[in-house]
């Protein structure tokens, strides 16, 4: 049985997800950031996470290379900082809200989010048009109260209703 594409996206826009940054670091150390709803816990022991990345996306081939990624969980608030994250191409940088983390194994995260993961890849795997990362969490932190962000029906959203963007 053949699925239509476009019915497909319409059945699972229905879904609210958690809008997250997903942080890597580049080839030459820049910092990097790229929406992401597509993330997942995996498992509490050890505590671990899913995160798919479109084959396409830069991210993809930064993530292998360095091993490591972060998470940030946006805020209700941080529509603008998802926008910038989900512009194809072009500059992703975050610099002003990441945290500098000493250890240069860790991706920064942003210190504004609600809550942050630092993560090991443990696992890729290729699977049709995304590449599947099984990070291992090595930090965890709640940084901030409220609402998530949200996106349902193609646009941004809070738990209390349409979101600014």
């Amino acid at each position: 049985m053949d699925i239509d594409d476009a019915e497909f996206r319409r059945v699972m826009q229905q879904r609210a997800d958690t809008v997250h940054l997903v942080t890597y670091r580049t080839g030459d150390g820049q910092v990097e950031g790229m929406t992401a709803t597509a993330v997942s816990a995996l498992s509490l022991a050890p505590p671990s996470v899913l995160v798919c990345i479109n084959h396409f996306a830069r991210a993809r081939d930064a993530i292998r290379a360095s091993g490591v990624f972060g998470i940030s969980i946006l805020a209700a608030s941080q529509h603008e900082v998802a926008g910038q994250g989900a512009v194809q191409g072009g500059e992703k940088a975050f610099d002003a809200e990441l945290t500098a983390e000493t250890d240069p194994a860790f991706v920064p995260v942003l210190h504004t989010a609600l809550a942050t993961l630092q993560c090991r890849v443990v696992d890729d795997r290729d699977l049709f048009t995304h590449t599947v990362f099984a990070g291992q969490v090595l930090a965890a932190q709640i940084r901030n109260s409220g609402g998530p962000l949200l996106h349902h029906l193609g646009s941004y959203a809070t738990l209390g209703g349409r979101g600014d963007g």
